[in-house]
């Protein structure tokens, strides 16, 4: 602030410019005061989001061949800290590279290297990363993936099944993904925010709904599985 007005502006054509019709510098700061309140609760709020994330970064390989030309992979994870059990919730792996010219420096290329890592971390990674982010909590409560496994049912109730989850996905219940590599069992992985019976029972009535016939699963403190069982009694 004492550079700005404790000396006159550095050239006369810098000070022609001024008229009521164009905003002063005083007239700026007195908008970014004004600002300065939402800007600080919008930052502090971000902060609070980023602080639940720990991106690790680890470096798989720094190759080259005879040329010179030199190569960096990266294994990228985001962790999840904000609750006791944490966990990798995004990962990937980057791979950059770079051809040597005839004045190459070496440490120079590899400079060059994590800095084109970085960029392409926060184009492709860090969007993932703050997309999967949205999907940590809802209200306050932990989105947790789950998986919910069908065990007596044949492939032409794959498509069935998918369908009723993806159906009745909501902001507290989202499909993940789905495989039916095994004979007989089926494996719909979802997100679930609230109690762990709650999320049986809605899937209780999804299969209510549709006619399909299941024991009731098995519900334990820390579980991750529900196997329904098909009923073909």
């Amino acid at each position: 602030m004492r550079m700005l007005y404790g000396r006159s502006p550095p050239s006369p054509r810098i000070s022609s410019w001024h008229s009521s019709a164009i905003p002063t510098a005083i007239d700026l700061l007195a908008e970014q005061i004004q600002l300065s309140d939402e800007f600080y609760e919008s930052g502090l709020n971000v902060l609070r989001q980023l602080a639940k994330v720990v991106i690790e970064v680890n470096i798989f390989a720094v190759s080259g061949n005879v040329q010179g030309d030199l190569a960096l992979s990266l294994n990228v994870t985001a962790k999840n800290i904000a609750s006791d059990r944490g966990g990798a919730f995004a990962n990937t792996v980057i791979n950059v590279s770079r051809r040597a010219g005839p004045n190459s420096v070496q440490s120079a290329m590899i400079a060059g290297l994590v800095q084109d890592a970085y960029q392409e971390m926060q184009q492709e990674f860090v969007p993932q990363v703050l997309k999967e982010m949205s999907t940590i909590s809802i209200d306050r409560d932990a989105l947790v993936a789950y998986d919910l496994v069908f065990r007596g049912f044949d492939k032409n109730d794959g498509g069935r099944l998918r369908r009723m989850i993806q159906d009745k996905e909501d902001k507290s219940f989202r499909y993940l993904s789905f495989d039916n590599s095994v004979p007989s069992i089926i494996s719909i992985r979802v997100r679930h925010a609230g109690r762990l019976e709650d999320l049986a029972d809605r899937v209780m009535r999804m299969m209510d709904t549709n006619s399909f016939k299941v024991e009731e699963p098995i519900i334990a403190p820390d579980i991750r599985d529900l196997v329904f069982l098909r009923n073909n009694d």
